[in-house]
């Protein structure tokens, strides 16, 4: 019985890790490709997000 345990902890703790690296790398791709965009038009988007805020927080 403490094999199975053992045995079904590892896979879990394999998949786990998988998930993990992929969200890792997924995230830092994302973040490459907004990059790109924000350095093009950082002034629209701080504006955008400036104005979101403040209609969110006071309203």
């Amino acid at each position: 019985m403490p094999g199975y345990v053992l045995g079904n902890f590892f896979i879990y703790s394999v998949i786990i890790a998988t998930f993990g690296t992929i969200a890792t790398l997924t995230w830092v791709g994302m973040g490459v490709l907004i990059q790109k965009v924000y350095l093009n038009y950082y002034r629209v988007i701080n504006i955008i997000l400036a104005l979101t805020s403040f209609f969110l927080t006071n309203h």
